[in-house]
C-alpha cells in the first residue's frame, strides 16, 4: 500500500491542479496502476487523508537531471530549483545526495466511491482547510479550496458565502457579488448574504444596487446591527446624513457597547457641521 504524504499548504493537491509529484526511489519502485493512499503531514498530529489515486505514468530522473533544473521545479509548483532541493531536504532529514535516484510520479484522483481503505467526508475536510487559510489572510489559497469544495457541493450557501467573502478581499467584487447572488438564489431571505452583497457593491462602486440590497436585508431584519450599521454607512456615502443618522440612532439603542457604533456616528455629526 504504497503512501505519499504532501504538505498541508500544497493545496494544488487538493484542488486537482497538481496531478504528480518527485519523490526519492522507493525499495519497490512505484509503476503504472499503482494505489497511493494520500495524506496531509503524515507523520505528525495534524495527520489527515485527503484521496486516494491510481499512478498513471513514472519517469525515473537522476539527482544530478533535477538539482538545476527550473523547469522541472516549478512544473513541481516551486519557485525554481533552489526552493525545490530545499523542499528535497526538508522532506528527507537533509540526506539528498548527487547518488539518489528519483522519480516523477504521475497520478490521478479516484472518486471517493472507488476508495478501497477509509472514505472521509472530502468537502467537510477542503472547506476546513480553505476556513483556516481565510482565517490567516491567505486568500488566494483559500479561494482555490472553496473552488474545489464547491465543484463537490455547488449548491452550499456557506461556501457560496465564504467564497464571495473571499473574492471580495481579493478585490474580484463582480465574482464576489455573483456567488451572492447564487446563494440568495437559494436562501433569498439570508439577511448576512444580503448585507455582504451590498458591502461588495458598495466596494464595486454600484451605490444604488448597494443601497437596493441593503434595503431588503433591512426589511427582513430592521433590528440587526450589522445590517443598521452598514446601512448607515451607505446612506453616508450616498450624502443621505439625516437618513444615516437616524440608522445609528437606531443603532445606539440596540447596540450601545460596540464602539464603532459611536465612532461612526460621531464621524457623521463631524460632516454634517
Amino acid at each position: 500500500m504504497p503512501i505519499l504524504s504532501f504538505s498541508s499548504n500544497d493545496i494544488d493537491v487538493i484542488t486537482g491542479k497538481k496531478r504528480r509529484t518527485i519523490r526519492k526511489l522507493w525499495k519497490t519502485p512505484l509503476k503504472k496502476g499503482d494505489r497511493l493512499y494520500c495524506y496531509w503531514n503524515l507523520v505528525s498530529k495534524e495527520k489527515m487523508k485527503i484521496f486516494e489515486a491510481i499512478v498513471t505514468d513514472v519517469e525515473d530522473i537522476a539527482f544530478e537531471d533535477i538539482v538545476d533544473n527550473d523547469d522541472v521545479a516549478r512544473e513541481e509548483g516551486f519557485k525554481d530549483s533552489k526552493e525545490m532541493l530545499k523542499e528535497f531536504k526538508k522532506m528527507y532529514g537533509g540526506r539528498v545526495d548527487n547518488s539518489d535516484k528519483f522519480q516523477i510520479i504521475y497520478f490521478e484522483k479516484l472518486d471517493i466511491d472507488d476508495w478501497k481503505g477509509d472514505k472521509i467526508d472530502e468537502k467537510s475536510m477542503i472547506t476546513k482547510r480553505a476556513d483556516i487559510l481565510f482565517d490567516s489572510g491567505k486568500f488566494d489559497k483559500s479561494t482555490m479550496c472553496y473552488d474545489a469544495a464547491l465543484r463537490i457541493d455547488p449548491h452550499d450557501v456557506y461556501l457560496l458565502n465564504k467564497q464571495g467573502d473571499n473574492l471580495s478581499r481579493l478585490g474580484k467584487f463582480d465574482e464576489a457579488i455573483d456567488c451572492y447572488d447564487k446563494a440568495l438564489e437559494i436562501e433569498p431571505d439570508n439577511v448576512y448574504i444580503l448585507n455582504n452583497k451590498a458591502i461588495a457593491l458598495l466596494n464595486a462602486g454600484d451605490l444604488d444596487g448597494a443601497l437596493k440590497s441593503s434595503t431588503i436585508a433591512y426589511n427582513y431584519s430592521p433590528s440587526s446591527p450589522i445590517v443598521l450599521y452598514w446601512r448607515g454607512f451607505i446612506l453616508e456615502v450616498l450624502g443621505e446624513y439625516d437618513k444615516a443618522l437616524r440608522v445609528y440612532d437606531k443603532l445606539i439603542v440596540i447596540d450601545s457597547e460596540n464602539p464603532e457604533v459611536w465612532n461612526s456616528r460621531g464621524n457623521l455629526l463631524t460632516d454634517m457641521g
